[in-house]
């Protein structure tokens, strides 16, 4: 069971998830496992929305929730064919963590690396979950 708190005349609702829709201290946690099922590239950091909100979305007639990060790669190059990778910096991506709780544990959690506004789903809002 999900309670949304309105606060005041604020527009924006803070979600208390009593049935455990994880806070993005427990999804920061468990990034470095998400991704290194999906992507071979190492990932240097993941940074968590600054409001710690997630995209609540309906997708097939169920809630599916999107955690936002940005993450910090490292630049890899291989200079010629047959040489070694070399790391020539780093660069930011957008990643956002997709969690439908329906699921079984090992399913529930996936990946994806497109624009916000390309996420499949519908009746989008931004919820609050907080750490």
């Amino acid at each position: 069971m999900l309670f949304i708190i309105a606060m005041g005349s604020q527009s924006t609702a803070f979600l208390w998830a009593r049935d455990g829709l994880p806070g993005y201290t427990a999804v920061t946690e468990q990034m470095p496992d998400i991704w290194n099922a999906r992507y071979p590239a190492p990932v240097e950091s993941f940074e968590p929305d600054a409001q710690l909100r997630a995209l609540r979305v309906i997708d097939g007639g169920r809630y599916v929730y999107y955690y936002h990060f940005t993450a910090t790669v490292l630049r890899t190059q291989r200079a010629a064919e047959g040489t070694e990778m070399t790391t020539t910096g780093r660069r930011s991506i957008e990643v956002w963590a997709r969690y439908r709780p329906w699921l079984s544990a090992a399913e529930r959690w996936d990946v994806s690396l497109v624009r916000g506004d390309l996420l499949p789903g519908s009746n989008r809002s931004w919820i609050t979950v907080g750490l």
